[in-house]
């Protein structure tokens, strides 16, 4: 029997099918599968790699969590592969209601996920000896923990080094991904690893540097900076404690603290002061306590370090300035401090008071009564002890990470992390790769004027007092884009809280009856705003007479200063107004960057933008902001 071509087709194509059908089924089972492990791994993953719940890692955790990455990177590795056919027919079905673009976008969707998890595997492989260090029991320690956790992170960089491969590549997929069309919920999904995809780059970037930082490769030095943002300077606060810290190998070589004023060497010339300190503070040289005078941080580092070696003869490799906010920041991650001469535990909620109090009565000298007495002697005593509690505070925090005792990682993490975002923290390093990772996070205090508006108000205290704690301010920035070139109108209001009656206003250095008192005199501010280059200053009010001036600022940008004095209850309006340059517009898109100045709180911002259309913003300066308008 003779058959029919046409039957003998048909036949090819019907076994075509149900090879398709059973290759179609077999790939749908192992989705099914993968999906399915996908299912059961994220919620234990997510809970356990939580950046709250990192701190309580015990080795079995870490284990775990590392097999969750391991199943995760498999998993999804596998989804892709299967899918792999189908993915180019994705890109054709955005129109599907509903899950369009969540179908059109699963490609660069499967390419992220893949990439965090691979290297979040690879991360944890690196960094799971450093977890053992941290743990190691205080009978088996060997060294200081510094010196314990060096060999693993010198161990860990290769692993890391793939790991940053890795992220970089994420990074691209992650760019290459259009959010705008995908349902909220992946949308939601992106929007967090935005949020933690920069932290981990920054960290594993941080532990391949922190070998050198810590001394492997040799000894290093660096110059630890006590501000006191009671009172404000442009970096932080007034230089009130000098320290020198000294690594080598992760050890702790030297960890020294003494007054600012002791460091000074006034047998060798020193470089004439800032015009402002010269004319608002007498000033007629340059010393190390006020050389943070330039807000640009790297500038005021290079001036402390050249002074520093002048006084006393020691070269720096970096500059590492912290106020009092980053202090109740660390104290309150570590937990309780029993301190030498101080009966109560000290914690972040009373450690202000407890160097208030070792301030005022100091364990090795005379109380801050004698200076009602005139014992001359008695007084040079507790002027040399007055700030004794620095060292003492010091030495607590170091036996506190050197007890053995269990530490709270993700509390002393996050706060330290909190200290640099917020600018209670600036670090200057002259190692490039390190400087160059500090500025990406901008943790290194440099201004950074950018493209488009510009804006950043520095006070600085030449008062010889600790007003700032009763000082409250707020910041209002209108804008206006119409006409040839753009206007500004920048409104800074003050308020004097102490209820305090003074009959004048001194100023000059003196002590007075208390610290507290200290807090309760005259507000002498001399105050800078930072804006774009090319900017003109038209109008100037609520400065003290012919106090106003334009200057060139750090950075390119240029600089409206003017000087105001405020008594206790007082209340005060400073307002600016002036012309920008047409470049703060660029394709019909306005972009501010205000620029938070270290040591100051949340001040509270309003910005208003008028032109084609109207915007307003209201904010909180904790960090930098950043604020785009598009007509």
């Amino acid at each position: 029997m003779k058959i029919k071509p046409r039957w003998i087709v048909l036949g090819v194509i019907v076994i075509l099918l149900l090879a398709l059908g059973l290759w179609a089924g077999s790939k749908a089972l192992r989705l099914w599968g993968h999906l399915q492990s996908l299912q059961a791994t994220l919620p234990r993953l997510e809970a356990r790699a939580n950046p709250d719940a990192l701190g309580d890692l015990q080795a079995a955790d870490f284990a775990a969590l590392q097999a969750d990455f391991l199943t995760l990177a498999d998993d999804l590795s596998a989804i892709r592969d299967e899918a792999t056919p189908f993915l180019p027919l994705t890109r054709l079905l955005g129109w599907v209601p509903t899950y369009g673009g969540d179908i059109q976008a699963a490609p660069d969707l499967l390419d992220v996920a893949v990439g965090v998890a691979q290297a979040g595997r690879t991360t944890l492989e690196g960094l799971q000896p450093l977890l053992a260090a941290w743990q190691q029991p205080p009978a088996a320690a060997t060294g200081s923990l510094l010196e314990r956790m060096l060999p693993p992170l010198v161990e860990a960089r290769p692993r890391l080094a793939q790991a940053q491969a890795e992220l970089a590549q994420v990074t691209a997929a992650r760019a290459a991904l259009d959010v705008s069309h995908l349902s909220p919920r992946l949308g939601e999904l992106v929007a967090r690893l935005d949020r933690y995809l920069p932290l981990l780059n920054l960290a594993v970037q941080a532990a391949q540097l922190a070998p050198n930082l810590l001394g492997a490769t040799g000894p290093r030095s660096y110059l630890v900076l006590a501000q006191n943002n009671a009172e404000l300077r442009a970096t932080g606060g007034f230089i009130s404690g000098v320290g020198l810290l000294r690594l080598d190998r992760g050890r702790i070589v030297e960890l020294s603290f003494q007054d600012s004023y002791a460091v000074d060497d006034f047998s060798k010339p020193h470089p004439a002061p800032p015009p402002p300190l010269l004319k608002y503070m007498k000033a007629e040289i340059l010393v190390l306590r006020d050389a943070n005078w330039w807000p640009d941080f790297p500038t005021s580092a290079q001036a402390l370090r050249e002074l520093y070696l002048l006084d006393q003869g020691v070269a720096v490799d970096g500059v590492i300035a912290a106020d009092l906010t980053a202090i109740e920041l660390l104290v309150g991650a570590l937990g309780p401090l029993r301190l030498e001469g101080y009966d109560e535990p000290v914690t972040g909620q009373n450690v202000l008071a407890f160097m208030q109090a070792m301030w005022e009565a100091p364990p090795e000298g005379p109380s801050f009564d004698v200076w009602a007495t005139r014992q001359r002697e008695l007084r040079r005593e507790w002027l040399r002890h007055r700030k004794d509690f620095m060292g003492i505070l010091m030495n607590g925090i170091l036996a506190r990470l050197e007890s053995g005792e269990e530490l709270p990682l993700s509390r002393l993490v996050w706060a330290v992390k909190r200290s640099l975002d917020e600018k209670h923290v600036l670090i200057q390093v002259n190692d490039p790769q390190a400087a160059a990772l500090l500025a990406a996070a901008g943790w290194d205090g440099t201004l950074r004027p950018g493209e488009g508006d510009f804006l950043l108000v520095v006070d600085s205290n030449v008062g010889f007092n600790k007003a700032n704690p009763r000082i409250e301010q707020g910041i209002i920035y209108r804008v206006a884009l119409e006409g040839e070139r753009p206007r500004a109108e920048l409104t800074l209001r003050y308020r004097h809280t102490s209820t305090v009656h003074l009959e004048e206003c001194l100023h000059e250095p003196y002590y007075g009856e208390s610290f507290e008192e200290m807090m309760d005199r005259c507000y002498f501010d001399y105050v800078r705003v930072y804006v774009p280059a090319g900017s003109v200053l038209r109008e100037a009010s609520g400065f003290e007479p012919d106090s106003v001036e334009s200057l060139a600022g750090e950075q390119g940008t240029q600089v409206f200063a003017g000087f105001l004095v405020m008594a206790p209850g007082e209340e005060r309006e400073v307002t600016l107004s002036y012309e920008l340059p047409a470049t703060v517009m660029t394709d019909g898109t306005y972009r501010l960057r205000m620029q938070k100045q270290p040591g100051t709180g949340a001040l509270p911002l309003r910005v208003q933008v008028t032109g084609a259309a109207e915007a307003e913003f209201k904010a909180t300066l904790a960090t930098d902001q950043e604020f785009v308008v598009q007509w």
